[in-house]
């Protein structure tokens, strides 16, 4: 099954946060990469879509018996559980960390120091399995950035969504649900982590690139004053 990454990049307070960045951008030499590690259970919902839905025969869907979305329910509740054993949230938050690190090449657009006073913090959110637009079921993720100055106060911030197919798009209801419910069941365990690991190193790409960006902006700025 070809998997396709699909990044969504979302800006709370936009305009503020920037105008604290643009102030004190040229104040800062170097910056430590935190990890806030915290316990966030996955959720798994596939609720978009609950027509079609088939019963389990040996564990597995039965395509040819169509029950209400109840079928669903446990589905769901079966694979949070499975995903709450198998994924450690502690080695996906340190993936971000370090994919984030990866992007502080050269000094740009600071320097790297553990001990710098500037610190950015990371940390995972939310994350699951969910449905997308198409309504095939995705491995989701969010993370929260933070840069703090000295003094503690938060001079920018971004939350990044990001998802990696899971399913086909089978582009109808009733055969998406299937199509769902059969790719998810048939995932072996490495496999799973590996798509969620993965996923952990996209919101760090995600994260880093815009950071850079929103940098290179407030350095602009900070210049034509």
């Amino acid at each position: 099954m070809k998997r396709t990454l699909g990044l969504m990049v979302l800006a709370f307070a936009l305009g503020g946060c920037n105008a604290k960045l643009k102030r004190h951008v040229q104040g800062i030499d170097d910056l430590a990469v935190k990890v806030r590690h915290q316990q966030v259970r996955p959720e798994v919902d596939l609720s978009d879509l609950d027509s079609g839905v088939s019963e389990e025969v040996g564990g597995r869907p039965d395509l040819n018996h169509t029950s209400t979305g109840g079928a669903i329910d446990a589905f769901e509740q079966g694979f949070t559980m499975r995903l709450a054993s198998l994924m450690d949230t502690q080695k996906m938050a340190k993936r971000i960390g370090k994919t984030t690190r990866g992007y502080f090449k050269n000094g740009q657009p600071f320097g790297l120091n553990p001990k710098s006073d500037w610190s950015m913090e990371l940390m995972i959110t939310e994350w699951g399995v969910g449905s997308g637009l198409s309504g095939a079921a995705q491995a989701e993720m969010r993370v929260f950035a933070g840069v703090f100055a000295p003094t503690g106060e938060r001079i920018w911030h971004k939350s990044v969504g990001c998802t990696w197919d899971l399913a086909p798009n089978m582009r109808w209801e009733m055969g998406q649900v299937s199509a769902n419910l059969v790719s998810l069941s048939a995932m072996r365990d490495d496999a799973l982590r590996n798509a969620y690991m993965d996923l952990a190193a996209a919101c760090g790409r995600a994260l880093s690139n815009t950071f850079h960006q929103d940098v290179r902006r407030a350095k602009k700025k900070a210049n034509k004053q």
